[in-house]
């Protein structure tokens, strides 16, 4: 029965991600595989924008008020179609031959390796960002709200990129499922019908139109562990997740506005309309997914500036680029210094830049097992690449994600490293997912080549199917090459998304205890518990409050006196008056073991029942529920 949840989860997550975007780019003439890839961007931008205004003007978030800001969206775009001259916008795009086989194969490898990971649709992450993001999701349910203005009060936070969120709360709306099958659902929708085509889409602006291309990309699509799985596995971080699955989408609408594309399909003026109105999504999906755009830009914006240099006529033309390329390093240094974290939450680096330099070269970043079959590919594309004159920039792009990597990775760290990497916490996962991105053409490439060589070597009669033969058999021996690096991320995938007695974050046991809780306490009222060993999720799981819904939840007095001193509930005076105030009545002891091995100051909440402070109410084998006594008389 969850695989039919699933299914059905996965079709609510599919209107919500594409069927605003789908109208809109059919509604400005643009059709094909530009379409399929500019729809997610549109949409995603209707749910976090709507979510932000509906917020600010008091209007509950659900699907009906969605799909209503959809329409008015719609209907703007429809005004502005309208006031084109008639005859100056024309039907673009196309679907190019064999994409649908491309995206199919994909999209199979990448859903392979998410059920792999996940093992069933209502598995839940065990880790410390999955507490907010689940109770995240309740919480929109209950309050009404999804704007990125307001999402962050459950960590304390002034902001937090909500457009995820207001994605998967659509979806368990639409479709009536829990969190974590919704959860589930759309980080394959993201996977596999966001990245996917998002990448052969990419490859074919930059490589050009070779038929078997969008076979081969979108084959390399699916075939690389630090993304789409990196990020489902670590943190948990489902927001970069879907920021990461739109950048190449979005690139490939930047390169053919600044006219670089090798088989461009829209109009810059079409280009430039699709990226304005899907940027608001990239930047609510997670603000570095901006940063990161811009820095692969960069080597796109440099051909433009080399193209237009060799043919501007005067000084007064180049005048102007030299104008346009000072603004636009004035916009990429303002944007890295004013939107980014605080620096108080960087992370350190992990590695020495020898192995960090190793990695990104094989793609297999921060531990993840390669062969060097993949360092021969990613090789022998950068130099089929640097060979070919018309192609030899795309290696710039490469260029730039490897940087990005090594330079954060770093021990030994090349200069500026918390400049540089900042906008990304210096967290070297976040940008080690990065790395697909820029690997993906460079290895398509490599088949592409290698194919036209080896092909006239054969005896067999039809050049197509020589080269389809030895297409097939490249892109079999590539993905021999990476079976190690997917199943080594799966595997590590699939500890946190398992429930035993020994998982980091909830128990079978407390997991069952949360499940209770509806028949155990009665509504409205609120729990104490530590956070760290998953009492939190009592939110999520079993529809009642905790005291703090999050491990980085502020603590006001009253909560802290409870956290350190229930205890002491008999002889403190001051612990009885905090409980009252908060109205406590019920505790949930999950023992001291906390995710990460920490320790926290929560010693008030243990043994309140041998102390007289409390009685069980239940218990499912070390996991407690308690009921305070010591305050019903204060």
């Amino acid at each position: 029965m969850e695989w039919l949840s699933a299914s059905a989860a996965a079709l609510a997550a599919l209107a919500v991600l594409f069927l605003p975007g789908l109208v809109m780019g059919w509604t400005w003439k643009v059709r094909g595989l530009g379409l399929l890839v500019a729809a997610p961007l549109l949409s995603v931008s209707v749910v976090a924008v709507s979510a932000v205004a509906l917020g600010l003007c008091g209007i509950p978030w659900g699907g009906p008020q969605f799909f209503g800001s959809a329409l008015i969206a719609c209907v703007i775009v429809s005004v502005a179609r309208v006031l084109v001259p008639s005859g100056a916008l024309k039907v673009q795009g196309n679907w190019p031959r064999h994409s649908t086989a491309g995206i199919g194969l994909g999209a199979l490898l990448v859903a392979a390796t998410l059920v792999a990971a996940w093992g069933h649709p209502g598995a839940f992450s065990q880790t410390i960002d999955d507490v907010f993001h689940l109770n995240a999701l309740t919480w929109i349910k209950e309050t009404g709200s999804a704007s990125s203005l307001t999402l962050g009060q459950l960590n304390g936070s002034a902001f937090y990129p909500a457009a995820w969120h207001g994605v998967v709360s659509l979806t368990m709306a639409l479709s009536g499922q829990a969190a974590p099958i919704a959860i589930f659902a759309v980080s394959a929708v993201i996977a596999t019908a966001i990245w996917v085509p998002g990448c052969i889409y990419l490859c074919r602006h930059l490589l050009g139109a070779s038929g078997l291309l969008p076979v081969v990309s979108g084959v390399a699509s699916g075939a690389f562990a630090a993304f789409p799985l990196l990020l489902l596995d670590f943190g948990v971080l489902y927001p970069n997740h879907l920021a990461v699955a739109m950048l190449p989408g979005a690139l490939g609408l930047m390169v053919q506005l600044l006219r670089v594309s090798a088989v461009p399909d829209l109009v810059p003026s079409s280009a430039a309309l699709l990226l304005c109105l899907g940027l608001p999504g990239l930047a609510l999906a997670h603000p570095s997914a901006l940063h990161s755009l811009v820095a692969f830009t960069w080597p796109v914006f440099l051909v433009f500036l080399w193209r237009k240099w060799i043919d501007a006529a005067g000084m007064r033309g180049r005048g102007y680029l030299v104008v346009g390329a000072g603004a636009a390093m004035a916009f990429t240094l303002v944007l890295w210094r004013f939107v980014r974290p605080d620096p108080s939450s960087y992370w350190n680096p992990v590695e020495m830049r020898a192995q960090a330099i190793g990695e990104a070269i094989m793609v297999a970043p921060l531990g993840q097992a390669s062969t060097p079959i993949i360092a021969v590919f990613m090789l022998m594309g950068l130099f089929y690449l640097i060979r070919t004159p018309e192609r030899r920039w795309v290696a710039g792009l490469f260029a730039v994600g490897a940087y990005l990597f090594v330079n954060v990775a770093s021990i030994d760290a090349l200069p500026f490293r918390r400049t540089v990497a900042g906008p990304w916490y210096a967290d070297p996962y976040r940008l080690a997912a990065l790395l697909p991105l820029a690997a993906v053409p460079v290895v398509s490439w490599a088949i592409i080549a290698l194919t036209s060589r080896l092909q006239p070597a054969l005896a067999w009669k039809g050049r197509r199917f020589r080269s389809a033969s030895v297409a097939g058999l490249l892109v079999l021996v590539f993905l021999i090459g990476q079976a190690s690096n997917i199943l080594h991320q799966v595997y590590s995938a699939q500890d946190k998304y398992s429930l035993t007695e020994a998982s980091p974050l909830l128990s079978r046991d407390e997991k069952e205890l949360l499940d209770e809780l509806p028949s155990l306490v009665p509504d409205g009222e609120v729990l104490a518990g530590n956070p760290w060993t998953g009492t939190a999720l009592a939110y999520t799981f079993g529809a009642r409050k905790t005291l703090q819904l999050h491990m980085l939840s502020a603590t006001p007095a009253d909560v802290d006196i409870v956290n350190r001193k229930l205890d002491d509930a008999r002889w403190d005076p001051r612990v009885c008056g905090a409980v009252n105030r908060l109205g406590l009545r019920y505790v949930l002891d999950f023992g001291k073991d906390e995710i990460g091995g920490g320790s926290h100051p929560y010693d008030g909440l243990l043994g309140l029942d041998t102390k007289g402070v409390a009685e069980v109410v239940r218990q499912s084998g070390g996991a407690r529920l308690l009921r305070v006594t010591a305050c019903a008389d204060s």
